[in-house]
């Protein structure tokens, strides 16, 4: 019997689950990045809220991993994940505890990808970047960063447009998910369960 779910399946299952995230190594598949999606990195890290230019580019790379495109399928450049991110860290209601947590952990493996590589992380190659996430995944505070980073990404997917993530809705085309009314109008502080 073949137990393994496909990419949508598991985006389902995550949806509709309350509890933690865990990561699976289908998520660590490894992405390239084409010329456009740079240039559309580098227009939104210069409008970003509060992402620096290099934590943008970084954030870029980590989402991408963690939420390829495939065919057919958004991935994390499709639904705007890192333009979410921002705009989430930026809200008052953020708890500034997962913004502090998220830094932490661009500096930590930032240094990896340094140490190991002699580059920025967002500079190595798709297949050195899942190796330093699979191997910081195995730490205790590997695994609770990229969950954090996750849920972010998550987020995007499914979240309404008006967030700044899944842009024309995207994310729900692929899931063929139908939004309940009313939707939002406009934004306003999101609260995180």
């Amino acid at each position: 019997m073949n137990t393994r779910l496909s990419r949508r399946e598991l985006l389902l299952h995550a949806a509709s689950a309350a509890g933690g995230i865990s990561l699976g190594a289908a998520w660590l598949a490894a992405c390239s990045a084409p010329s456009r999606a740079r240039r559309d990195e580098a227009v939104n890290a210069r409008s970003a809220r509060v992402l620096d230019a290099e934590e943008w580019r970084f954030f870029s790379a980590v989402q991408a991993q963690l939420l390829p495109s495939g065919p057919g399928s958004p991935g994390a450049r499709e639904i705007n994940a890192t333009g979410y991110l921002d705009a989430a860290l930026s809200d008052a209601a953020v708890d500034l505890g997962d913004v502090e947590r998220l830094r932490a952990g661009v500096a930590t493996l930032q240094e990896r990808a340094r140490t190991t590589h002699g580059k920025a992380f967002a500079d190595v190659d798709a297949a050195q970047q899942e190796a330093l996430l699979k191997a910081w995944q195995r730490d205790e505070a590997g695994e609770e960063w990229l969950g954090l980073l996750l849920v972010f990404t998550l987020e995007a997917l499914l979240g309404d447009p008006v967030y700044g993530g899944n842009p024309d809705g995207v994310g729900w085309h692929w899931l063929e998910h139908h939004p309940g009314m009313p939707r939002p109008r406009q934004p306003h502080a999101r609260g995180r369960a």
